[in-house]
């Protein structure tokens, strides 16, 4: 009788410690789901079913013509603005990989006049963009120039905008506009664009 009433109160004292120990070795698992918008904007990794507390490594890629943005929470304000970064497995979670279309910006510039430079701005990716130094007077084009290289030695220069530039134009002073007689010793005086003096020889020299 005893026994009997002694294994009734130790059977289900049995039986939850063996529950309790078998749970106990159940890791909790939970879901990362990651989504680019726009879709074909970019690649996302790291989606998958992860351990509580466990550290995952999401990442983003642009496709060409785009930029990431930042990475969103969905449901929440939450945002991360590394295309790369590291979560915290607590929960269920969703995240959106924003990006945006890149809009490159043509920069012009010249010491003489901006002007008459014609072509700047913002444009669409992959957009044709036509830059031209108008003429100035006195003045003659040399070339278009990029962190101090030569990019066209032509007054128009067209491009695809892929990425921010800017471009400088580089003009030259004319000079010898005309003939205003001869010095002492025979040479033709010629005289440039800002009045100074020029002694020439016949033959230009």
């Amino acid at each position: 009788m005893v026994g009997n009433i002694i294994k009734k109160i130790c059977l289900p004292v049995v039986l939850a410690v063996m529950v309790a120990f078998l749970l106990s070795g159940c890791a909790v698992e939970y879901e990362v789901k990651l989504e680019a918008e726009p879709e074909d904007a970019g690649t996302v990794t790291g989606s998958g079913t992860y351990s509580k507390g466990e550290t995952v490594t999401i990442k983003a890629e642009a496709e060409q013509g785009y930029t990431f943005d930042r990475w969103k929470v969905k449901g929440t304000d939450l945002e991360h603005s590394d295309k790369e970064t590291e979560l915290k497995v607590e929960e269920d979670k969703e995240l959106v990989a924003e990006f945006s279309r890149k809009t490159p910006t043509i920069n012009l510039e010249c010491d003489i006049e901006e002007d008459a430079l014609t072509g700047g701005g913002t444009f669409e990716y992959g957009e044709t963009v036509e830059v031209e130094a108008k003429e100035i007077e006195g003045y003659r084009f040399k070339k278009w120039l990029e962190d101090d290289e030569v990019v066209s030695e032509d007054k128009t220069y067209q491009f695809s905008a892929v990425e921010n530039r800017t471009l400088s134009a580089v003009r030259e002073l004319e000079t010898a506009v005309r003939e205003v007689g001869y010095d002492l010793e025979g040479l033709i005086l010629k005289e440039d664009l800002k009045g100074y003096l020029l002694p020439i020889r016949e033959n230009g020299k």
